[in-house]
């Protein structure tokens, strides 16, 4: 099973995940896997209108550490799912917007 890394920044008071799109192939089992070096990432997959291709919907990063999402348990093949990002930054009240990137779920072909 293969991790596909996803890097969430602040930079400007705004957020930047990179890979903004990530890849993870259903046929061989690859996760993501979420690094929020500044701060505390909340990371939220829609109930509507797909949900999450994960066991959970929700995913929380603590300040310098990571999530990983496990393998895909659901979806289709080209499927993408979208999914929110916000960030709590310490001694910093003010919130970054939320980012809205994706995954998305392919063969691994």
């Amino acid at each position: 099973m293969a991790n596909k890394h996803v890097y969430i920044i602040v930079e400007d008071s705004r957020i930047i995940v990179n890979p903004e799109t990530v890849h993870v192939s259903l046929s061989h089992g690859e996760s993501v896997v979420w690094h929020s070096p500044q701060g505390q990432a909340e990371i939220s997959f829609a109930r509507e209108p797909k949900g999450s291709p994960f066991v959970s919907e929700r995913f929380g990063v603590s300040t310098g550490g990571t999530a990983g999402s496990g393998a895909p348990i659901r979806g289709k093949v080209h499927q993408t799912y979208k999914y929110s990002v916000d960030v709590t930054l310490p001694n910093d009240r003010r919130k970054p917007p939320t980012l809205d990137p994706q995954v998305v779920v392919d063969n691994g072909a």
